[in-house]
């Protein structure tokens, strides 16, 4: 057994205490992944589409609800699929994928740290990262952002790392390809931020590089076949709404009432996830501030200007960005993580600094222990619609989701799920079938009766145990009444 000083001299290597705040930031991701239910939104898309690719063997063209959905690439897709073949059609499955490249992100940062600067910078950036709420919860859903904000932080850090050794931009080119594989051309985004680095650093010579090249061109052959198929299978109903509506559109206006000032982010994080840390984060930038422009020229290629302009490319693009989504701007928190974790040690010279920065720990550490691992990170935004679906796993006629959204009835209930929110569409649907259910909130339940009073049967096959939802059976009455 070692001895005490031995022991003590173990527990504070920076590599053992890194792997401890890895080790801590696993749990929190992984810790009752499962428990609650899905966000009826994009977290139930995302999951129902790769139900449906299970279900219907087709791995290239998405579809929700038995329509093409052409809306996102497939990589999240494919890989919740395998997590649903390999544990089964759940909550956990779907979140899994997500919740690991959350776990990679945090080892990632602290790599990045480790090389661009010391073991020191690596710890204090990961515990950071893992502390940061928004960046958990996130990485708990069923969502693109987190897998996207991996593939684009490794792509740029194997760029920074060609300069030297330029084989790495063969896989700086692999790891954009995916990006983009996984949310879209918005996952070319390390492009700009590498060419602004280069531009600003005067380090021209990195284009002279044919590998550098190489890069670019692999990124094309990892995530062109997949594109052009879906070209050439589904021609403009692809190019309308995959490259125009979701990269053009949603950029220059406002769509699905996702608006916001160009300070929408800051005012979100400090509404909704204000930490310790991004104090910390605030304090440290201006007081680094002038001494990061000084020595501008004179150190302009190193690695914090590399940072800053990782996290200011895609941050001032968002808040410039008219639709605003509160996820886009996750991967600004990596860079942002390192930045704070270097410049908070050139900041110890003042007392009231490292007091603060002690505060910081104190506080975090709390935080952490106390409160994220008992319900802020729990995800469960479709209870309702969870518990009426494990009632009624056998439906087979069409579920209409009347004046609520679709998406968590599609996956809980195995059936296909179609929205309405006009009572006239209902006469519609009459002409087409003689039985179906509908999903809705208890209010709509009495004007959805008033109206089809006389000409169908309604009978109430659930109700939620708070009231609020109901599940309504219809049947078209015979001409005999």
């Amino acid at each position: 057994m070692l001895p005490v000083n031995e022991m003590k001299k173990l527990l504070l290597k920076p590599t053992v205490l890194g792997l401890v705040v890895i080790l801590l930031a696993g749990f929190l991701l992984f810790f009752d992944l499962g428990k609650g239910s899905l966000w009826d939104w994009d977290e139930a898309i995302y999951a129902s589409v790769a139900k449906e690719m299970i279900r219907d063997g087709d791995y290239l063209s998405l579809h929700l609800n038995g329509n093409y959905w052409p809306e996102k690439p497939p990589l999240l897709i494919w890989c919740m699929a395998l997590a649903y073949k390999m544990f089964g059609i759940n909550e956990f499955s779907a979140r899994l994928p997500a919740a690991i490249f959350g776990w990679l992100n945090v080892i990632l940062i602290y790599l990045i740290g480790k090389r661009f600067f010391h073991h020191w910078i690596g710890l204090l950036a990961a515990l950071l990262l893992a502390s940061n709420l928004h960046f958990l919860i996130v990485s708990r859903m069923a969502m693109l952002d987190i897998p996207m904000m991996f593939f684009t932080s490794a792509a740029l850090y194997l760029f920074w790392l060609g300069r030297k050794e330029p084989w790495y931009f063969i896989f700086a080119g692999i790891a954009i390809g995916l990006s983009v594989m996984t949310k879209g051309v918005i996952g070319f985004f390390p492009l700009p931020i590498i060419c602004l680095y280069i531009l600003l650093s005067s380090q021209f010579s990195l284009l002279k590089h044919p590998v550098f090249w190489v890069m670019i061109i692999i990124s094309l052959l990892v995530a062109g076949p997949w594109h052009i198929h879906q070209v050439l299978t589904h021609g403009k109903t692809f190019t309308d709404y995959y490259f125009i509506y979701n990269l053009f559109t949603r950029a220059s206006s406002t769509i699905e009432g996702h608006t916001g000032t160009i300070f929408f982010y800051l005012k979100y994080v400090f509404e909704h996830f204000f930490t310790p840390w991004l104090c910390l984060s605030l304090l440290v930038l201006p007081l680094s501030g002038y001494k990061l422009v000084r020595n501008f020229k004179k150190d302009k290629s190193s690695s914090i200007y590399f940072l800053l302009i990782w996290f200011l490319v895609p941050f001032l693009f968002f808040s410039l960005a008219k639709s605003k989504v509160a996820g886009y701007i996750i991967p600004c928190y990596l860079p942002l993580a390192l930045i704070t974790a270097k410049l908070s040690p050139d900041n110890l010279q003042h007392l009231w600094f490292k007091r603060f920065l002690i505060a910081v720990l104190v506080v975090t550490a709390a935080e952490m222990a106390l409160f994220h691992p008992l319900h802020m990170i729990i995800i469960d935004k479709s209870p309702e619609v969870k518990q009426i679906a494990e009632s009624f796993k056998t439906i087979k006629p069409k579920i209409i989701a009347f004046n609520i959204p679709p998406n968590a009835p599609s996956f809980y209930f195995n059936s296909q799920v179609r929205h309405m929110g006009d009572l006239a569409q209902l006469d519609n649907l009459l002409l087409q079938t003689k039985n179906f259910y509908i999903l809705c909130k208890s209010r709509d339940s009495q004007s959805i009766r008033a109206h089809l009073e006389g000409k169908c049967n309604l009978k109430v096959m659930a109700t939620s145990p708070t009231g609020d939802l109901r599940l309504i059976e219809i049947k078209l009455m015979d001409s005999n009444g």
